[in-house]
């Protein structure tokens, strides 16, 4: 076995589904998939503010930030980025999105929910000190100790490589992410 191991990646401090391929095959198989977007990947995340609609699409293209190296920024020029978003609960000064990537940019959930103005809850990044904007103390204090960006990737359906059978695999809320959604959740 050549390349057997991790067949994508997640960014540093996101919590979720990973996939490993036990064979030289199996991995070319599966990042082949990856890299021609037949997967279905799907993220849930805790952002600040609460977008005004249901439901949207930013299509916006991703590049290293030019002054910024270790940041990516949304910027003419740079690669296509698509992704769907769906609210699916709103809190006082934040709400909770599935997100679901049609490309794999490098921090494209963190990168585009900043760019349409919400923030990923903990996102030393990307967020800076949004939880100032949350009026009640106990939500924002929640927001601020936040240790990590609140992201978690839920979902991800594959083609498996042999077979040609569907697989979805769902990883549950880790327990930081569910003690935030909590302290929101009391706070309503």
């Amino acid at each position: 076995v050549e390349r057997p191991g991790i067949v994508h990646r997640l960014d540093k401090d996101t919590s979720g589904v990973l996939i490993a391929a036990k064979t030289d095959l199996a991995h070319r198989a599966l990042s082949l998939s990856f890299r021609w977007r037949t997967t279905d990947k799907r993220y849930l995340a805790v952002v600040y503010g609460a977008p005004k609609t249901d439901e949207g699409v930013v299509d916006a293209p991703i590049a290293r930030h030019p002054t910024q190296r270790k940041q990516m920024t949304v910027i003419a020029g740079g690669r296509p980025a698509r992704t769907l978003w769906w609210v699916r609960e709103r809190f006082e000064g934040a709400a909770l999105v599935e997100c679901r990537l049609v490309t794999g940019r490098t921090h494209q959930v963190r990168v585009h929910m900043t760019h349409i103005g919400h923030a990923l809850i903990g996102d030393q990044t990307y967020a800076g000190r949004q939880w100032r904007a949350i009026a009640d103390a106990a939500a924002a204090a929640a927001c601020r100790e936040f240790p990590r960006q609140a992201l978690h990737a839920w979902k991800l359906t594959i083609t498996h490589p042999t077979s040609g059978a569907p697989m979805t695999f769902e990883a549950p809320l880790p327990r930081d992410i569910g003690e935030l959604l909590a302290a929101l959740h009391a706070r309503r």
